[in-house]
């Protein structure tokens, strides 16, 4: 349950069976873990919840993520899943376009998310080299030299999220970067690329989600309904465009018959604070 908690689970629900020797299941909404950082959750002395030396002298979570599952899975037979939700994704692909100095980001989503994502922006795109190699896992475009990494000022890595993201869906991804005569599009499912084509484009780029986790039947029994998991994904639109200085911002949602754009820093506040 600690560990639910330090996830800032809003509800966990235990359910034990012959007091707990012969079932203990924890289930919690909180924030759940990557498909690259579960693995690594059940190895021995390994803990997401120490990023620095100096967060040991301010430890503010209840226990060590690693430490008790790795103990645990030792002596039981187990079961580990941990799943995502569309607002995950979008809030992914959302401070992509940040990063890329986005001026309008447009964000479209259908049942929630779960049936389509699109996100669009109008940053300085990839040119043709650069698209390919941001959907390969591992790979970043944000980090140019070792010294970087003392001087993190990116929201995130695209490559990471955009081949977690692809590996669970149907995508489409279309680029084009500023002084290029054409945009790149690159589609496929699964995380395996079967289309790659030269399209006029706007300067930007484009990422369209579709059927999100129709690879992984357990994730996708366990989203909720689309309501819900719109509301999740507006409060994350509705966060980052308060901590932007981007804007106009477009927000839609074609099942809900929900939209939203404020043109204004001001009124985007009003927004993101009252609906979003």
């Amino acid at each position: 349950m600690e560990n639910a908690l330090d996830a800032a689970a809003r509800t966990v629900t235990v359910d034990l069976r012959d007091g707990g020797a012969a079932l203990i299941r924890v289930s919690d909404d909180g924030h759940g873990m990557t498909a690259e950082e579960l693995p690594l959750a059940l190895e021995r002395h390994a803990t997401s919840k120490l990023a620095r030396d100096e967060d040991l002298d301010a430890i503010a979570t209840l226990g060590f993520r690693g430490e008790a599952l790795a103990a645990i899975c030792a002596v039981s037979r187990f079961t580990v899943t941990s799943r995502e939700r569309p607002a995950s994704a979008v809030k992914e692909l959302v401070e992509n376009a940040l990063d890329a100095a986005a001026r309008t980001v447009t964000v479209d989503l259908r049942d929630g998310g779960a049936a389509l994502i699109r996100v669009s922006d109008d940053g300085h795109g990839m040119t043709a080299e650069e698209l390919p190699l941001a959907l390969e896992r591992h790979a970043t475009s944000k980090l140019a030299r070792d010294e970087d990494l003392d001087a993190i000022a990116t929201l995130g890595f695209r490559g990471e999220a955009l081949a977690a993201i692809c590996a669970v869906s149907r995508f489409t991804v279309t680029s084009r970067a500023r002084g290029a005569p054409e945009g790149l599009r690159l589609g496929g499912e699964g995380g395996v690329v079967a289309l790659r084509l030269g399209v006029p484009a706007e300067v930007g780029t484009s990422v369209e989600v579709h059927d999100l986790f129709f690879n992984t039947p357990a994730r996708l029994k366990f989203l909720k309904a689309p309501a819900t998991e719109l509301a999740a994904s507006l409060r994350t639109v509705g966060q980052l465009a308060l901590a932007s200085d981007c804007w106009p911002w477009t927000a839609s949602s074609t099942a809900c018959g929900w939209s939203a754009g404020p043109a204004h820093p001001t009124s985007r506040v009003a927004a993101a604070t009252t609906s979003w």
